[in-house]
């Protein structure tokens, strides 16, 4: 990595809030602490679709972080009186000078509904505790946790709250947090082994951030770049954690710890193409999580938490095409991957097959367009759902061909045809040259035009160049429809239904963005592509972060910030800009 962005990398920022709070090494646990405020503030726990803090206040220190100072893998308070670096997984260490005490979990948070000591003997002081499950959809009312604190230099006591009081006037404690799986027993452990002081905790988590980003080749030399590109990397690395339960076993790109904290399958196909670029290995590890947690059946889950999932949507057929990406000259990572494409096709091609040849989406959740003019009326036979499909059925027929599995290949290359045929039979609109989703209860096409409307392109269905011509000149390429200076809208700047900032009626969404820059290279419109590129490139540039999605009329961030898509994609824009 270009030495100006890893210092950028390394570089902290505040951590305000259970979104952006401080969590490194893949933990699901986040420290929140700001620039100007004293001590470390809320701790919170990642998990199950929601970040829940434990305490609101969990070390009183009597000085507040120092930024200057700071660095990801060590965080500085006042003047070097305080330090504290994560030495692994949701363990932390904290040295502390010039006090007498240190107040520690001095403000429990309301999502905490149960706290008791386990055990104090002025070395180690271990609680156990309840944290509230606030998604309605959990089965769990609440979740145990135990948070242990070791005394290295200096003594504990919980009789009058819980304090630190210090040897010498210095004090050097470890803490280890286990959230659903956990024990008294094995949080001790892991204190009794902590490093003997913060500056070998910082060499380990130092190391973590090397390891994971320094093969990000890309350099610049434009200051306001290389802070987002640092932001970027930064959101990747934080959001990824190494959960519980069901997740265990892998590392989880959550989509943003504190907004969406658990793994999605449309999430984690368009951040590995960020993953993929810091030189890791972890984006075919989130594929191998998906792919483990496949049903018999073929079916995916929408997403996965610790305890649960959401087994009865799922998102679109984009495993495939997310393989490909990932595969590079990994042949066993390919073969590893062939039979859970084949399930997944099998699947949508009998559980979701209409008489008409195509596949339906019963809400709007399967595509992640819940609250789009498209799915008013219910159910719907959706251009997108189709195209994505069709797309990992080639894909399929591609790996299979690359494995030298020919007669798969055939196979499926004739199932893609047939699809495809589907199509443009009765999704294409000779009328209006646009593909239309169709009302499963009536039957009729719904008429509104938007990024979707586009994505057979993409997927490479069988239509003739004089409809694509008509197609971009009309709609795709036009100004007044979907390429203005915040190109791509998911409903067209002119169709009535129109909001520039409301949800799915309007903004820009990069990860549809990025299939529609992929659509203009399969096209061979390269000039129209890096125009595209270039202004979706400068409106996250202006906005300054990584945000959910943007106001396709302003380009103003919408939404969570450190969204994990968005600072993958300005990660990929970023190096089209800066080839190596």
């Amino acid at each position: 990595m270009q030495e100006m962005i890893y210092q950028k990398v390394k570089k902290i920022r505040n951590f305000p809030s259970a979104n952006e709070s401080y969590s490194p090494m893949f933990s699901s646990l986040g420290l929140c602490t700001a620039e100007g405020e004293n001590g470390i503030g809320a701790l919170c726990f990642n998990y199950n679709r929601a970040s829940r803090p434990l305490f609101d206040k969990t070390v009183s220190l009597p000085f507040p972080l120092n930024t200057k100072e700071s660095v990801i893998y060590k965080l500085v308070f006042g003047n070097n009186e305080a330090e504290l670096a994560f030495w692994k997984n949701d363990c932390f260490m904290l040295s502390c000078s010039g006090v007498s005490e240190l107040p520690l979990f001095t403000v429990k948070s309301k999502d905490t509904v149960d706290l008791w000591v386990e055990s104090c003997d002025g070395e180690y002081l271990i609680l156990n505790g309840f944290t509230k499950n606030r998604d309605e959809r959990d089965p769990d009312e609440k979740t145990p946790f135990v948070i242990g604190v070791r005394a290295v230099i200096g003594k504990l006591s919980a009789e009058n709250g819980f304090i630190a009081h210090a040897g010498a006037g210095k004090l050097l404690l470890a803490f280890a947090f286990e959230g659903l799986k956990c024990s008294a027993g094995s949080v001790r452990n892991a204190l009794s082994i902590a490093p003997e002081d913060v500056k070998s905790a910082s060499l380990f988590c130092r190391r973590w951030l090397r390891n994971y980003s320094r093969d990000f080749a890309p350099e610049t030399d434009n200051e306001r770049e290389a802070d987002l590109v640092a932001g970027a990397i930064q959101g990747l690395l934080f959001n990824a954690t190494r959960a519980q339960g069901n997740l265990s076993s892998y590392v989880s790109p959550f989509p943003s710890r504190g907004g969406y904290p658990a793994a999605f399958l449309w999430d984690t196909y368009f951040q590995n193409l960020g993953y993929s670029l810091l030189g890791t290995n972890l984006h075919r590890e989130f594929l191998r999580q998906i792919a483990s947690r496949h049903r018999t059946d073929g079916k995916f889950a929408q997403f996965l938490c610790s305890t649960w999932e959401r087994p009865h949507d799922t998102q679109p057929a984009l495993f495939g095409w997310a393989v490909l990406n990932a595969m590079g000259d990994d042949h066993d990572f390919a073969w590893e991957m062939l039979p859970i494409m084949e399930s997944n096709n099998k699947w949508w091609l009998s559980a979701r097959m209409t008489d008409r040849g195509l596949v339906y989406c019963p809400s709007g959740l399967e595509t992640g367009q819940d609250n789009s003019p498209r799915f008013d009326n219910g159910p719907t036979i959706a251009v997108d759902m189709n195209s994505y499909l069709l797309n990992q059925l080639r894909s399929t027929a591609e790996l299979s061909r690359v494995l030298g599995v020919e007669g798969k290949a055939k196979a499926w290359d004739e199932l893609a045809d047939k699809l495809s045929r589907s199509i443009m039979t009765h999704l294409y609109n000779d009328k209006d040259h646009i593909f239309y989703d169709i009302s499963v209860a009536t039957g009729e096409k719904v008429k509104v035009i938007g990024a979707s409307s586009f994505l057979p392109l993409w997927a490479g269905v069988d239509i003739d160049k004089k409809k694509v011509d008509k197609m971009l000149k009309k709609y795709l390429l036009s100004p007044k429809c979907m390429f203005g200076n915040i190109p791509f809208p998911s409903v067209a700047y002119n169709d009535k239904t129109y909001n520039s900032s409301d949800w799915w009626r309007g903004p820009t969404w990069l990860p549809t963005a990025w299939l529609m820059l992929e659509t203009l290279e399969k096209l061979g419109l390269s000039k129209d592509r890096k125009t595209a590129a270039d202004r979706l490139y400068n409106m996250i540039l202006a906005d300054g972060e990584m945000h959910e999605l943007f106001d396709s009329a302003t380009g103003k961030g919408l939404g969570n910030r450190q969204q994990g898509w968005t600072c993958a994609i300005f990660l990929k824009l970023f190096a089209e800009r800066h080839p190596e």
